[in-house]
């Protein structure tokens, strides 16, 4: 749980950043794509596969923030996107399926305001959606964890000693 803190804590600092730094070079072709995307996933929802989350995840936070001119900013994020699969996986738990949909809105939000061509509101947007994501996935993950037996397994046993060793 402290890494998941930590890589959230990089998300929020770098991913509005990004997006602005991003917002010069993203066509309003694609943004009217990813909205029309968002307006039919919302129709859906929660009749949905995990590519279609795959595919929403990616149209803002590879896709639109792949934008940015700045390919050191956007290695460094790719050491985050393990929070998207993670995500995306106890999501897909359908013993815990939100009945609200569960980013829509607010990724919604930041592009609506990229095409209004208000990047600044736009990455307040992004700060305040990824804020709203971490509370989701650590209930999320507070929720399997109850409600599932995860088996411990002694490669990773020795690396997380090793690891607190250093």
């Amino acid at each position: 749980e402290e890494r998941l803190g930590e890589l959230y804590e990089v998300r929020r600092r770098l991913e509005p950043y990004v997006l602005v730094r991003a917002a010069a070079f993203i066509q309003p072709e694609q943004l009217s794509g990813y909205i029309e995307r968002l307006h039919r996933a919302m129709d859906l929802y929660p009749d949905m596969d995990s590519s279609q989350f795959d595919d929403l995840e990616s149209d803002l936070h590879i896709e639109t923030l792949g934008r940015c001119p700045n390919r050191q900013m956007l290695q460094i994020l790719r050491r985050t996107h393990s929070l998207l699969l993670s995500g995306k996986h106890i999501l897909l738990d359908k013993s815990y399926f939100p009945d609200e949909e569960p980013f829509f809105r607010e990724h919604l939000s930041i592009f609506e305001h990229l095409q209004a061509g208000n990047a600044d509101l736009a990455a307040q947007c992004m700060e305040e959606h990824l804020v709203i994501a971490e509370r989701k996935v650590k209930q999320r993950l507070a929720h399997f964890r109850e409600h599932n037996r995860v088996t411990a397994v002694p490669y990773l046993e020795r690396f997380t000693r090793w690891r607190a060793v250093r």
